[in-house]
């Protein structure tokens, strides 16, 4: 067992560092332009999903109803 090193691996002083990242450029703020029109497509996501969820709950609705009268479908 002679043959492993005294210290781990990640503790070795020549071990080489990562290399830098390339200069990342400032985060410019979104006009006022951009961002009405990433809250408009926010909304439009939003609506899509609130009208999914009401098309489900009216068909649970219209299921239900139809167990209730003792109706099986057509």
């Amino acid at each position: 067992m002679s043959s492993l090193p005294s210290h781990p691996p990640s503790i070795n002083p020549q071990a080489s560092k990562p290399p830098k990242p390339k200069t990342v450029k400032p985060f410019k703020p979104p006009t006022p332009e951009q961002m009405r029109i990433t809250q408009l497509k926010a909304n439009v996501d939003r609506q899509k999903d609130a009208l999914q969820r009401e098309r489900e709950n009216q068909k649970r609705q219209r299921e239900a109803e139809q167990a209730r009268r003792g109706q099986g479908g057509y």
